[in-house]
């Protein structure tokens, strides 16, 4: 809860709203480095999936304006709703 505080001080309430996606899997990551959990081949299919999400959420607005991206905050070729 106090990382989720702690990043409305900088990012828009969307952005980090992406960021709880992250809290299993690092819960997971932290069970397989100090309790010996075993991970299974979905979960790091899963873990991957998630990563690259909020990846993509968060990295497309900011850069996609240098590319011309639709939606891209800053970009003059918005998507009509």
């Amino acid at each position: 809860m106090f990382q989720g505080n702690f990043a409305l001080l900088s990012l828009s309430s969307a952005e980090a709203a992406n960021f709880t996606n992250g809290v299993p899997v690092v819960g997971a990551a932290l069970a397989y480095l100090f309790l010996g959990k075993k991970l299974t081949s979905a979960q790091l299919v899963a873990g991957i999936a998630v990563v690259a999400g909020v990846w993509l959420s968060t990295a497309v607005p900011r850069c996609g304006r240098r590319f011309g991206l639709p939606g891209a905050q800053g970009s003059r070729n918005r998507v009509a709703m």
